[in-house]
């Protein structure tokens, strides 16, 4: 918790604030299961196996059909900071199975 504490402070962003309380209000009123159960759309979810959500992350796996779940080992919550490499390459990888990877990787080099 002092590393997200440490990190939020580090953005000396007022903003911030605002987007933070934003986030914590939406998941205090989250949607019903069912929601996830029928939601349509194409999702991968990365997970780091010392995150303290990581089981959330498979339960939500497991419900959302269609869904895939890649898994990153020993990294925790903010898995692209801690393991940039292989959450690029999940999210690249994810893209491309939409057809729409190199596309955007084109637009922004």
């Amino acid at each position: 918790m002092q590393y997200y504490a440490n990190m939020v402070v580090e953005m000396n962003n007022p903003a911030t604030v605002g987007a933070i309380a934003a986030m914590n209000g939406a998941l205090m009123n989250a949607e019903p299961d069912s929601f996830w159960e029928s939601c349509p759309v194409p999702l991968t979810i990365v997970s780091g196996t010392a995150d303290r959500n990581h089981a959330a992350a498979e339960e939500l796996h497991r419900r959302m059909k269609g869904s895939s779940l890649r898994v990153i080992e020993g990294a925790g919550h903010a898995v692209m900071q801690e393991a940039p490499w292989d959450y690029d390459r999940f999210t690249i990888e994810f893209l491309d199975s939409l057809g729409i990877g190199r596309i955007a990787f084109r637009r922004h080099r």
